[in-house]
C-alpha cells in the first residue's frame, strides 16, 4: 500500500508514486525484399528496467525493480537517414485521437529522419502513451514498439506500437476533512468523483477545479482546497481519496468598480447586474453579468473579479466586484442575400454603429434592393433603456413595393419598447408595444379598374412569446406560442378602426438525435372592417418561403378575373417538418397548407397544399436552408416548381 500527499497532479499524470506499475520495450527488426518482414534473432522479453530516473517535484521515490529473467536489453538503431510509417495498436478509441494530435511519431511522418531520431520519438511517444493511459485510470501499462527497417532501397522504416493498458484502479472511498462547524452537505456535491469512479488522474485534477468552481457558486469565492492524498491498494486495485477543503466565510456582495474606462459606463454595469449590495454572493451572478455584458455588442472581453472588502454585517465577507471590459468593433457593415422564385433575388445592407449615441444607442441604416422591393430606412435602438433587457426604439423609413396584389409607396414612422431575445442569452419571455404612423399610397390590383389611393393610417402593435425551445435559430425539442394585435385607425374614405389579431404555435420533437419533427399553425383574423376598406398592404396574403410553400409570394387565396391576389380578412396556415441531419448537412420534407378568406372566420373552403424537399447547411450562425417545393392542388396561374433560399430554418 503506497500513500501520495502532494503533487497528485504529477504524481498521477507521471507515476512517481506508483511501484513497479508500467514499463515499455522496443523490438528492433530487420526486414528483406525478397521475403517481407523477419524478425532477426528472439524478440527481448518484457519486463520492468533496471532503474528508473528521479522525476522533479515527485517525494516518493522510484521503486527498485529486478528485470524479468532472461530479458535481452533493447537494441538501439542509430544510424541511417529514412522515411518511417507509424501504426496504433491497443489504445483506447477515447486516447487515440488525441495520441495522434501529440505523437511526435505522427508529427514527423513523411519526413526524413535517422533511426536515432526516430528511437527518440518513440520513447517519447511511450511516456505520452502513459500519460493518457493513467488520465483514465490504467496503471501498470506496457507498450512495446517494434521499429522494422526494410532491406530495399527507398522502403519506409515500419513503427509499431502495441499498447496493452493494464489494470483499471477504481476510487473505493472518498473522505472529506472540513473545518469546525462546517456542514458536509455544502461540499460534498462539488468533489466530482465518487466511490467506485475509474482512479482517472484527469477526473481527480478536474475534481479540483470544478469544487472551487462549485462553492463559488454557493457562495464562498475564496475557499482553500489542498491537493487530495490518495492511497493505493494494489492488491485490491484500489485507492482512498482524501480531500481537505476549507469553504471560508460566505460572501456578501458590495460595491461594483469599474477597472478604467469602459464603454458601457459604471451606471450602465449596475443597470445589467441582477443583484444589489447585500445581497448573498454567487458565482452564477457573476456569469449573468458578463453574459449581459457581451450581449450589448459594445463589449469583446469581460474580466470579473471578487475582491475581499472586509467583514459584511450581520456575518460573512463582502465582496466587491471589479469590472474590466475590453471594447469589441463598433461599427458593423452586413449584406445578406436570398432567391425566390416568385419573388426573385432579394439583397439587403446595413450599416452600424453600435455607441453612436451613448450610451448604448445604436444607429442603424439599411437598404433593401429587390426585384419587387426597395426600402431606405434608419434606426436608432437604445439597449436596457431604464431596465435591463428593454429597448427603445425610433425607426423611419421609404419602401416602395410591386406586388401581384398591389403597388404601395410608403412612408413609416414608429416607436417601439421591447423585450427581445438574442443568440446569447435566449429568454422564454419576450414582448414588444409601439405605435406606428404611416402614408401609403397604393393602387389595389384586384379591384376594378385598379383604383389609386391615399391611406393614412396609425396602428399600435403588439406582440407577447412564450419561447420553450432549446435554440433560437434552430431548436431541436420545445414549442413556442406568440400573440399579435395591432389595433389600427385608417383616414382613408372616412374614418373607421379596426384590428388583426393573429396567434402562431410551433412544436419541436427529437425523434432521434439526427431527426427532428416540428410542426407550425398560424390563424389570424381583421375585425372591425370590410376587405375593401383595409389598405391592400395590411391585408393578409399567403404562399412563399415563410408561409405555403409551392406556392408564389401572395399566390394562395382568391383571386380576380386577371389573376390578381384579392387578400383577406382571415388567414390559416399549418406546416410540418422532418429534420434530418447529418453532420453539418440536413436534408427537410415537409408539407405546407394554407387559406385566405374574405370572411372574418377561416372557413376552410378553398385550402391549398404544397410540399417539398429542402437541403440544409449548418453554420455556426444558423442554417442555410434550400428549399425546393411544388402546389398539390394548384390554381390557374400557378407555377409547378418553386424554388426558395435563405438563413434559417422556415419556422
Amino acid at each position: 500500500m503506497i500513500v501520495c500527499s502532494a503533487g497528485v497532479r504529477a504524481a498521477l499524470a507521471v507515476g512517481g508514486c506508483w511501484a513497479g506499475l508500467g514499463w515499455a520495450s522496443v523490438v528492433v527488426a530487420q526486414g528483406t525484399a525478397a521475403q517481407g518482414t523477419v524478425t532477426q534473432g528472439t524478440a527481448p522479453q518484457i519486463g520492468p528496467p533496471d532503474t528508473l530516473a528521479p522525476r522533479p517535484g515527485i517525494t516518493v521515490p522510484w521503486p527498485d525493480a529486478a528485470a524479468a529473467p532472461g530479458a535481452a536489453a533493447p537494441e538501439a538503431v542509430t544510424s541511417g537517414d529514412v522515411r518511417y510509417t507509424v501504426a496504433l495498436t491497443g489504445l483506447d478509441d477515447r486516447l487515440a485521437p488525441r495520441f495522434r494530435t501529440e505523437s511526435a511519431l505522427f508529427k514527423g511522418r513523411g519526413a526524413v529522419a535517422n533511426l536515432a531520431q526516430i528511437n527518440r520519438r518513440a520513447a517519447d511517444d511511450r511516456d505520452l502513451i502513459d500519460l493518457l493511459l493513467r488520465s483514465l485510470g490504467y496503471y501498470g501499462g506496457r507498450t512495446v514498439t517494434t521499429i522494422v527497417q526494410g532491406n530495399a532501397p527507398g522502403t519506409p522504416v515500419a513503427v509499431t506500437l502495441a499498447v496493452d493498458p493494464g489494470p483499471l484502479y477504481h476510487v473505493a472511498e472518498v473522505r472529506l476533512t472540513l473545518p469546525p462547524n462546517t456542514p458536509a452537505g455544502l461540499v460534498e456535491g462539488g468533489i466530482g468523483v465518487k466511490a467506485g469512479d475509474p482512479l482517472g488522474a484527469a477526473a481527480i485534477a478536474a475534481g479540483q477545479d470544478g469544487l472551487k468552481a462549485y462553492l463559488s457558486v454557493r457562495g464562498h469565492p475564496f475557499a482553500t482546497i489542498d491537493p487530495p492524498e490518495i492511497e493505493v491498494d494494489h492488491a485490491t486495485r484500489t485507492a482512498t481519496l482524501t480531500q481537505h477543503v476549507d469553504p471560508g466565510a460566505a460572501g456578501r456582495f458590495g460595491r461594483i468598480r469599474v477597472d478604467g474606462k469602459s464603454v458601457v459606463g459604471q451606471a450602465g454595469i449596475e443597470r445589467l447586474a441582477r443583484w444589489h449590495p447585500g445581497d448573498p454572493y454567487t458565482a452564477t451572478d457573476l456569469d449573468d453579468l458578463r453574459r449581459a455584458l457581451i450581449a450589448t455588442g459594445l463589449v469583446g472581453g469581460v474580466t470579473l473579479a471578487p475582491i475581499a472588502a472586509g467583514p459584511a454585517p450581520g456575518g460573512g465577507e463582502t465582496i466587491d466586484v471589479v469590472v474590466h471590459t475590453d471594447t469589441a468593433p463598433l461599427r458593423t457593415v452586413a449584406a445578406t442575400g436570398g432567391y425566390s422564385t416568385s419573388q426573385g433575388a432579394r439583397l439587403e445592407a446595413s450599416w452600424e454603429h453600435r455607441n453612436l449615441l451613448p450610451p448604448n444607442g445604436a444607429v442603424t441604416f439599411r437598404a433593401i434592393a429587390a426585384e419587387h422591393e426597395q426600402l431606405l430606412g434608419a434606426e436608432l435602438r437604445r439597449q436596457n433603456w431604464r431596465s435591463r433587457d428593454t429597448t427603445l426604439v425610433f425607426d423611419i423609413f421609404g419602401d416602395s413595393a410591386t406586388q401581384d396584389a398591389f403597388n404601395a409607396r410608403t412612408i413609416q414612422v414608429g416607436a417601439t419598447i421591447e423585450r427581445e431575445t438574442n443568440l446569447i442569452w435566449q429568454k422564454q419571455w419576450y414582448y414588444s408595444l409601439g405605435t406606428q404612423a404611416l402614408i401609403s399610397i397604393e393602387r389595389d390590383k384586384s379591384a376594378p379598374g385598379n383604383p389609386l389611393k391615399t391611406y393614412y393610417i396609425a396602428a399600435t402593435p403588439a406582440s407577447l412569446t412564450y419561447d420553450g425551445s432549446n435554440n433560437l435559430l434552430d431548436p431541436t425539442r420545445g414549442f413556442r406560442l406568440t400573440g399579435r394585435a395591432s389595433p389600427e385607425l385608417s383616414f382613408a374614405s372616412g374614418t373607421f378602426p379596426y384590428v388583426k389579431l393573429q396567434v402562431e404555435a410551433t412544436k419541436y420533437v427529437p425523434l432521434t438525435d439526427r431527426i427532428t419533427f416540428a410542426a407550425r399553425g398560424h390563424l389570424g383574423t381583421i375585425a372591425g372592417a370590410s376587405k375593401g376598406d383595409i389598405a391592400p398592404s395590411r391585408r393578409f396574403y399567403a404562399g412563399g418561403g415563410g408561409s405555403v410553400r409551392g406556392y408564389g409570394y401572395q399566390a394562395v387565396g382568391p383571386k380576380d378575373a386577371d389573376g390578381s391576389p384579392r387578400g383577406g380578412d382571415s388567414i390559416a396556415e399549418a406546416s410540418v417538418e422532418a429534420r434530418f441531419r447529418l453532420g453539418d448537412f440536413g436534408v427537410v420534407p415537409f408539407f405546407d397548407a394554407g387559406e385566405i378568406d374574405t370572411a372574418t372566420i377561416p372557413r376552410f373552403r378553398d385550402v391549398r397544399y404544397g410540399a417539398g424537399i429542402g437541403a440544409r447547411y449548418y453554420t455556426s450562425f444558423g442554417p442555410v436552408r434550400i428549399d425546393v417545393a411544388t402546389p398539390i392542388n394548384p390554381q390557374k396561374g400557378d407555377a409547378r416548381v418553386q424554388f426558395y433560399v435563405s438563413i434559417g430554418q422556415a419556422f
